[in-house]
């Protein structure tokens, strides 16, 4: 009892852990999103005040020459470009959730055997190593229709549903101390009469055995983790971008403002 508490709680550290990972990196997305705020702000503000001291300018007597044209466009273009990176890299901000205990659809048990048939094994394949002999495996369902058999001459699998219809148990065969290794499947009945059968992960991943699903935690949570990491590193490229076409654009504006004291 106390190893198993002692692996619980290993694993509520591990996902509080891959939650923190997560968090640091919205905030980061965030704050990210929080500064093309400002800085879209920022770019339509100097706009307009530049653009009214340059009509303020023109109605004074200040004739505008090729050069100034020159440069008047230069910062209207770079200005532009600013702004439009940085709504293209504000709508949307996009975020992946940490999704590895999500409730996810497997397979309708009135479908296996029949049109599930693939999905069925293809999440066993996917998800537990060990049990790469089910490509080639039939799949039966015995005649009062509550066990699913999965089964080489070899090898066994069965899914079992409750009477209740409410849940079910993926028994795997057994692990090293001569135990059925089952994990808990929900089931849930349409309104159309459908059951549809999930896999209840979190449950699976705290009171299993769970070398199978550490390991699919953790690939997932890479899989999310550099998802978001890429979509914050690009935001911050364009960012940058942006920010570099702006400074242009008031250095641009600097040079006519200097041009136009020294030589008018």
């Amino acid at each position: 009892m106390a190893l198993q508490e002692d692996k619980i709680d290993k694993y509520k550290i591990l996902l509080d852990r891959g939650n923190e990972v997560f968090e640091r990196r919205k905030n980061a997305i965030f704050s990210l999103t929080n500064r093309n705020s400002a800085f879209l702000g920022i770019i339509l503000t100097s706009i307009s005040i530049i653009l009214a001291l340059v009509l303020f300018l023109h109605r004074t007597g200040w004739e505008l020459t090729y050069m100034d044209t020159v440069l008047l466009s230069g910062f209207v273009t770079f200005s532009a470009i600013a702004f439009c990176i940085t709504v293209l890299i504000f709508f949307p901000t996009e975020y992946r959730e940490l999704k590895v205990f999500e409730k996810k659809h497997w397979f309708s048990w009135d479908n296996v055997p029949g049109k599930d048939n693939k999905k069925l094994l293809k999440y066993l394949i996917d998800n537990y190593f060990y049990l790469s002999w089910m490509k080639s495996a039939k799949i039966d369902k015995s005649t009062d229709g509550k066990t699913i058999c999965i089964h080489t001459d070899e090898n066994l699998v069965e899914i079992k549903i409750a009477d209740d219809q409410e849940m079910a148990a993926l028994i795997l065969g057994k692990d090293r101390f001569g135990k059925d290794r089952v994990h808990k499947l929900n089931v849930e009945e349409e309104e159309n009469g459908e059951l549809r059968v999930y896999d209840d992960t979190l449950y699976n991943f705290l009171y299993s055995s769970g070398e199978e699903l550490t390991r699919h935690f953790l690939q997932q949570l890479q899989e999310d983790y550099n998802y978001n990491t890429e979509k914050y590193l690009t935001s911050m490229k364009w960012f940058t971008v942006a920010i570099c076409f702006f400074i242009l654009s008031i250095i641009t504006f600097i040079c006519l403002i200097i041009k136009t004291i020294l030589w008018r």
